[in-house]
């Protein structure tokens, strides 16, 4: 019903490229990562599904490093620290309504945030980050306390119907 497409990528300078998976994951960190692409594919599914996005709606996750993810931080959002997850949305064009945008996400860093804080697993941590992104795709935002309102609902209402 959606496209949703995971790329592992190495940031490299300004831009972003995409490596094999065997170069950069081993096997025992393999499953953990099967486990984590199944479920932030469930949490977008379920986010574009609550608002009735059309069928073939495409949404690319690019899965990289802490490194990667805060220099790409530094260079977008002027913030030189690390992050969980940044959502770059599409502009609305003639023909590319379809595609959302692109989520680049650090499982490494959602694992080492669970590990200092006990109470969210990394399943139920991934599952939020996700829908959090995606509603960032779909052109929520959160820099104004009324906007932070609605989306914090929202995102509350998505977590609780997952």
């Amino acid at each position: 019903m959606y496209r949703i497409r995971f790329r592992y990528t190495v940031a490299l300078g300004r831009s972003l490229h995409p490596i094999q998976r065997a170069q950069r994951i081993r096997h025992h960190h393999e499953r953990l990562l099967l486990g984590f692409m199944q479920t932030f594919r469930r949490a977008i599914t379920h986010t574009l599904l609550y608002h009735r996005c059309a069928r073939g709606t495409e949404v690319e996750v690019l899965i990289c490093t802490m490194r990667d993810i805060q220099k790409l931080n530094c260079a977008r959002r002027g913030k030189n620290q690390a992050t969980d997850a940044l959502a770059f949305p599409n502009l609305p064009c003639v023909g590319v309504d379809k595609d959302l945008g692109v989520i680049v996400v650090s499982p490494s860093y959602i694992a080492r945030r669970c590990w200092k804080r006990s109470p969210p697993t990394f399943r139920s941590r991934s599952s939020a980050v996700a829908l959090h992104a995606s509603l960032h795709l779909l052109g929520y935002d959160h820099e104004e306390v009324d906007q932070w309102k609605v989306m914090t609902r929202l995102e509350k209402a998505l977590y609780r119907t997952l």
